[in-house]
């Protein structure tokens, strides 16, 4: 997918506490996508929007506003 999406302005929100997706995948996403800012939530677990939704719109307004 990074050959069809890899130019295009991303975001990534990441709950560094999440069990499933780690955060040493990280550097993997910024290998992808050329044009990405990453957020990363220090205290989200797997459902950021639950534990930090205040943040995470404020993330996207920065990118996307």
């Amino acid at each position: 997918m990074p050959e069809k999406l890899g130019s295009k302005p991303t975001l990534i929100v990441w709950g560094l506490r999440d069990r499933g997706f780690r955060p040493s995948m990280i550097p993997r996403m910024r290998q992808a996508f050329s044009d990405v800012v990453i957020v990363e939530l220090t205290t989200a677990k797997h459902y950021i929007q639950e534990d930090a939704p205040a943040e995470i719109a404020d993330a996207i307004a920065k990118r996307f506003g």
